[in-house]
């Protein structure tokens, strides 16, 4: 057992326009701390936006495919429950950013990915940041909170095959998760015409890969 600094290679938060995001409805997808809900699963009724030449002048907090996100603060307050999830492979979008209330984690390529986000969701792990990110005004964690948490580092060929195990599994499950918000479109598209019984044509959504 290690602390969890010892494998980090990225680590950071994101940001907003000056004023806000409330005033978009278009642009790059913006994920805040609400978003995050679990692997290959994404609310897109919650999605928000901030303006392409914001995005671009970024700095920090653009996501790279297969980075972990984990919920930093908010919520009632007295009491802080953890919530991540990974992301990639163009779900839940071909880019996008984070704003102030997510963290984004990358661990070095020997550590990876994976054993990254399933080591932060173990039991293990999720009580010790219940423990650190409770009893303040605004329960979450602070950069040095989360860097000390208590982490398991196998040796390095055991990180590896982990890697190469699980990687192909997290891929599947993030395709499905972008299969399935097209199917929810096409049954979106679909429905109203078939209650009219008018005629169907192609109602696959533009961004659809099934």
């Amino acid at each position: 057992m290690s602390v969890l600094n010892e494998v980090l290679a990225d680590l950071e938060t994101g940001g907003r326009p000056d004023g806000g995001v409330a005033g978009y409805s278009a642009g790059v997808p913006s994920i805040g701390a609400e978003s995050i809900v679990g692997l290959g699963r994404f609310d897109y009724s919650k999605t928000k936006f901030v303006p392409r030449s914001f995005f671009d002048r970024l700095l920090k907090g653009r996501v790279r495919d297969h980075d972990v996100l984990l919920y930093k603060d908010g919520g009632r307050p007295g009491l802080f429950e953890p919530h991540l999830t990974l992301i990639g492979d163009g779900f839940p979008f071909d880019e996008c950013a984070i704003n102030e209330h997510v963290y984004r984690l990358r661990a070095t390529d020997e550590y990876g990915q994976p054993l990254l986000f399933f080591w932060l969701t173990s039991e293990f792990a999720m009580e010790e940041m219940r423990v650190k990110g409770t009893g303040v005004a605004i329960p979450g964690l602070n950069s040095t909170q989360l860097k000390s948490l208590t982490t398991l580092i196998p040796p390095p060929p055991v990180c590896q095959a982990f890697s190469v195990l699980v990687d192909p599994l997290v891929s599947r499950i993030l395709a499905c998760g972008s299969q399935s918000r097209t199917l929810a479109e096409m049954r979106a598209l679909a429905l109203p015409k078939l209650v009219s019984g008018e005629r169907l044509e192609a109602c696959a959504p533009a961004h659809a890969h099934i």
